[in-house]
């Protein structure tokens, strides 16, 4: 909930991409109090309207309803921007995460995952990939690459976050140019972690990159060639101690090289890295919606994109030492 000079209920889009729909309600169940939505025509062409609905209290009305509010929901469940980087719930989510898939990785030289992508708004479809994922055990972990928001609200992860919880395994994401929206960024840090992770499956290592386009430093720069340094020394690292422990690679991101997103001007940069990697068996994206292989640099290597969630598709993918296969499920 948002409060202003007029209160702002925030709530949740449930019509489809290219409908001009929308339906609310609140993000947070209150009990004993009960806030009654109905659906409405978008008319306006400003993003935020398609997201909140406002509703003007004036005089005694606004001051009964206030008082009511903070009785039963307390000063905490009130958020005063839309951009506010407040929230409830699990943080740290990735390395969390990632914990639990290398220590059910250990040891396995064969494994099954599913990769999703560009869920941001499609919370029904996303429920209904995240059902058909738990009735298939042999999926062993989900990998997201990213848009889980649309406008990089608090709300919006919140929404995304309870949905994708109530997978039975666990689940790794990239961060999407749309989840950088607003102030996007730091509440995807805040929630889950750093924009660049990477973990190892049985011998198999995953990089997941930022690669949303900017010439910044540190941290903010995508791709971040000081992390893909640091990565490669790492693997490096690993062998020398273990001859092998790494012998294959995967790599996920949200934009893919040569995207209109990505920063070209690194594009030979970034193939080098990836043709440092010890065999890469494959690279994952998202971003345009699409079912689509492609060998980019025609080396060999396959970037494979898995449709925005709303088509109801998502990929699995079975590794094998030295190998893979894939299909694209419909649900």
């Amino acid at each position: 909930m948002y409060f202003s000079s007029h209160l702002q209920i925030s709530g949740k889009f449930f019509g489809n991409s290219g409908k001009n729909t929308l339906s609310l309600r609140p993000p947070t169940d209150v009990p004993g109090v009960h806030i009654h939505y109905m659906s409405t025509k978008i008319t306006s062409k400003n993003q935020t309207d398609t997201f909140i609905r406002h509703i003007g209290l004036f005089g005694r009305s606004a001051a009964v309803f206030m008082a009511v509010l903070l009785t039963f929901c307390g000063c905490d469940m009130l958020r005063f921007h839309p951009n506010e980087a407040r929230f409830d719930g699990e943080t740290g989510l990735t390395a969390r995460h990632i914990e639990t898939v290398e220590q059910w990785g250990q040891g396995r030289t064969s494994f099954c995952f599913a990769l999703i992508s560009d869920t941001q708004r499609s919370y029904d479809d996303t429920a209904d990939a995240v059902s058909w994922i738990n009735r298939h055990p042999e999926i062993g972990f989900v990998m997201h690459a990213g848009d889980l928001t649309d406008f990089g609200l608090a709300d919006e992860y919140e929404w995304m976050r309870r949905e994708l919880q109530r997978l039975n395994c666990p689940w790794i994401t990239a961060i999407g140019n749309h989840d950088m929206k607003s102030n996007g960024k730091e509440i995807y840090r805040a929630i889950f972690g750093p924009l660049n992770s990477s973990f190892t499956v049985g011998n198999t290592r995953f990089v997941v990159l930022n690669t949303v386009g900017s010439d910044n430093d540190g941290e903010d720069a995508a791709p971040d060639f000081s992390y893909i340094s640091a990565e490669l020394a790492e693997i490096s690292r690993i062998n020398r101690l273990n001859p092998d422990s790494i012998s294959q690679s995967v790599v996920m991101m949200h934009v893919r090289p040569f995207d209109g997103l990505f920063n070209n001007s690194k594009t030979n940069d970034f193939h080098a890295f990836l043709t440092s990697l010890p065999n890469l068996l494959f690279c994952m994206n998202g971003h345009d919606h699409h079912l689509q292989s492609l060998d980019i640099y025609d080396d060999g290597t396959l970037f494979h994109e898995v449709p925005n969630i709303h088509k109801r598709q998502l990929m699995v993918f079975t590794i094998s030492p030295g190998s893979y296969a894939y299909e694209c499920i419909d649900f």
